[in-house]
């Protein structure tokens, strides 16, 4: 008998090394489902419906956490992990060498060695193993959907009344590359997609760039070049794209509901753009660290006509059913308050930077849909071994993250392995609390009310919702088939927190600054030095820099370093 499948997609922030603790929460959930799907296991006490993973979004570092995770969900080896291989082989030492830059005429392309991640993906996929079966908890049209910024645009041009000689030009720069995994024998369609055939090899490269281009932090990597999918039709991708406007915003007693128009507009080519089938991208946090909208697309289909009178999420309907997880690091990083000293000349172009990428995520559907809203699962950071009474009134940048990553806007991971490992663990604990107390159904839920045995077994108070329900998703333990985690006393919390995280306690050291400061003086070095001869500054200039320039700079990002990570307690004292 064909099983009751619940629909969900994923959707992953960006959050640069943070991307660890993403890849903690994934590993959770997929051992859930697997364990769930496996009918060797005969795990007693199992719901009668089951999941449906319709697909991922991503963006930055949940772009490469979601082409990692997919390719786990194809793999043969049910323990393949290739989150872990990646994030914790990435540290400061390799990513301060010099190699991009050997050869004489080698241009400058970013702070840090891009090559490093190159090297380190071939090494990573090295390791994958194809399944010969598809997943049953996989929709059979699954796809990943990857934001970039895209450095040149699409050109736009907006016809203005008859009596205006010319046009209004525009250029659209947030970009989704599309990835559908498909069956090894099937067939290309015309659609604007790259197509990752299982146990197949040859699609991997362009998953992997795809992923490099939505991850390439500005200024630290560089922008990576990418090639549009070829369509089987002579059609331009961009013709095929649906804008959508909101057409009625109706406020009702309980909800919003909104309905959406739907409309094309070609792209207006020119000499000036050169090749449209190509373009530099750079990170999709840029413009949309949290593509949302992606993931209910995956969720309910392209098509956003109704989207704002969504059903209630308690009232199946086939047609509009199931949520989306939005795994994310960084869910709140706002700074309410702005102090006049940050309106000081030399800060004003850090505050406009912040205020242009907040913007560009702004989400109209998601604002104006109470429905869409309500079908948001978060998992995010929570540590209460790290979470002082006083947190929540201290200043964005006096903030004690609950995650050890999020010193230095995010890079701070990068510096020890330890805080990748932690964070790693960390979004294991998260996810197996989210799923078993957060992503749930009243006992009453069309879903479960007639499965009596499993309400008995997995049923638990919610104390803010007042009434009984029971996970969506059930956990079981690795040792037995019984699901084993803390219950409300913060003491149990605590510790199971504190027994989770213990193994990884270590600190920023004083052999680690050395380390650092060494890595940046040469590293810095060689970049101003080439940047300086692209400028033809004087000799002069060059030798100041070499002598003095280099070490006083280091020296200065060093103590830079330091400041932030003794406000997150993770530097030895």
């Amino acid at each position: 008998m064909e099983q009751d499948r619940y629909p969900i997609a994923i959707c992953m922030a960006g959050a640069v090394s943070a991307g660890a603790y993403s890849a903690g929460a994934m590993s959770v959930l997929l051992q859930a489902l697997r364990r769930w799907e496996n009918a060797e296991l005969a795990l007693p006490k199992r719901p009668k419906h089951r999941i449906e993973i319709k697909g991922m979004s991503g963006a930055s570092a949940g772009s490469v956490q979601a082409a990692l995770s997919s390719l786990d969900i194809f793999s043969s080896d049910t323990q393949q992990e290739l989150g872990v291989d990646a994030w914790f082989s990435v540290s400061i030492s390799k990513l301060l060498e010099t190699q991009d830059l050997d050869e004489p005429d080698a241009a400058v392309k970013s702070a840090l060695n891009s090559n490093y991640f190159r090297e380190l993906t071939t090494e990573v996929l090295a390791k994958h193993s194809w399944s010969t079966a598809w997943p049953s908890y996989v929709s059979p049209n699954y796809e990943i959907r990857l934001s970039v910024t895209n450095l040149r645009g699409v050109p736009y041009n907006i016809a203005l009344p008859k009596l205006n000689r010319t046009e209004f030009g525009m250029s659209h720069h947030n970009e989704y590359l599309h990835y559908r995994f498909v069956p090894n024998d099937s067939e290309p369609h015309s659609e604007p997609v790259y197509y990752v055939q299982m146990g197949n090899d040859a699609g991997l490269p362009e998953l992997a760039n795809g992923a490099l281009a939505s991850s390439a932090f500005p200024l630290a990597f560089e922008p990576i070049k990418v090639n549009r999918p070829t369509l089987t039709s002579n059609e331009d991708i961009h013709d095929q794209r649906k804008w959508l406007a909101p057409e009625t915003v109706e406020q009702q007693p309980d909800h919003t509901k909104a309905l959406y128009k739907e409309n094309t507009c070609p792209p207006q080519w020119n000499s000036q753009y050169g090749n449209k089938e190509s373009f530099y991208a750079v990170d999709g946090g840029a413009t949309n660290n949290e593509p949302l909208l992606e993931a209910f697309k995956l969720l309910f289909g392209d098509k956003l006509a109704d989207w704002g009178d969504l059903s209630d999420v308690n009232k199946p309907d086939k047609r509009k059913d199931g949520r989306v997880l939005l795994i994310d690091p960084f869910p709140n990083s706002l700074d309410l308050h702005i102090k006049e000293d940050a309106m000081r000349l030399d800060k004003i172009l850090g505050m406009l930077k912040s205020t242009l990428i907040r913007h560009a995520r702004f989400s109209e559907p998601i604002m104006v849909s109470e429905r869409l809203k309500e079908r948001v699962g978060l998992v995010y950071p929570s540590n209460p071994l790290r979470d002082p009474a006083d947190n929540d009134q201290r200043p964005e940048d006096q903030k004690m993250l609950s995650i050890k990553s999020g010193a230095l806007s995010g890079f701070a991971g990068f510096l020890k392995r330890d805080f990748l490992e932690h964070d790693y663990e960390l979004g294991r604990l998260n996810m197996r609390r989210f799923l078993r107390y957060h992503f749930s159904w009243p006992i009453d839920h069309p879903r479960v009310k007639d499965d009596q045995t499993y309400i008995d077994a997995w049923s638990f108070h919610d104390e803010k919702r007042n009434e009984q329900r029971v996970p969506i998703i059930p956990v079981y333990s690795k040792n037995n088939d019984d699901f084993v985690i803390f219950e409300a006393p913060n003491s149990d919390r605590e510790e199971y927190y504190r027994t989770g995280l213990q193994p990884f306690q270590k600190k920023f050291t004083q052999d680690d600054k050395k380390s650092l400061t060494k890595g940046l003086s040469k590293r810095l070095g060689v970049v101003v030095t080439k940047l300086m001869h692209a400028h033809n500054v004087g000799r002069l200039v060059v030798w100041g820099w070499q002598l003095f320039g280099k070490k006083t700079l280091s020296k200065k990002i060093v103590q830079t370093v330091e400041t932030s990570l003794e406000v997150q307690d993770l530097i030895e004292k």
